[in-house]
């Protein structure tokens, strides 16, 4: 769900979701929402009720909502920066495994693949291990960015965890 648009009932997108609020029993409860702002200027985030937020066919609904109603409400400050970072750092190291298992298996399949199959297969591998490169230098930029300044490196690293993922995608069709 992190990384994620969250749209209208009439298509129109109203903003993006850059983390959860778990509640102590580990269900959602929030989605902190980026709201407002150009291009990051004037951008603040909002906390949205998850049963607010509904998936249909793959995309994050809010009925009724406007950029501008999501841009009105009041705006959503962390009580724990550091623990924010350190939560955000545990999720992207996640999915950085998950990069990394792929690779494994894809390796797997190179073993036992036909020698026309196994062209197509290092490619994928070669992509994935560029792509999981990539990610851990953003994730050390951050790392070394410190508590007050991460967000300035937050993009990155999100950019570079989506490409993780796009690199899975195309290795598993």
């Amino acid at each position: 769900m992190i990384g994620k648009f969250i749209f209208n009932d009439t298509g129109g997108k109203v903003g993006r979701v850059d983390d959860l609020i778990i509640s102590p029993d580990k269900n959602v409860t929030y989605a902190i929402v980026s709201a407002g702002g150009f291009v990051g200027i004037g951008q603040h985030d909002v906390a949205i009720p998850i049963r607010e937020i509904n998936e249909i066919s793959g995309k994050l609904i809010i009925m009724g909502a406007t950029r501008q109603s999501v841009k009105d409400m009041p705006a959503f400050t962390y009580t724990n920066e550091a623990m924010v970072r350190e939560q955000f750092l545990a999720n992207a190291g996640k999915e950085i495994s998950k990069g990394k298992a792929a690779v494994s298996e894809l390796e797997k399949k190179y073993d036992l693949a036909s020698s026309d199959a196994k062209v197509n297969i290092q490619m994928h591998i070669n992509r994935m291990h560029t792509e999981i490169k990539s990610a851990d230098e953003k994730m050390n930029e951050m790392r070394h960015s410190g508590v007050k300044n991460w967000r300035d490196f937050e993009a990155g690293v999100v950019a570079a965890i989506d490409r993780i993922k796009k690199s899975m995608a195309l290795s598993e069709g």
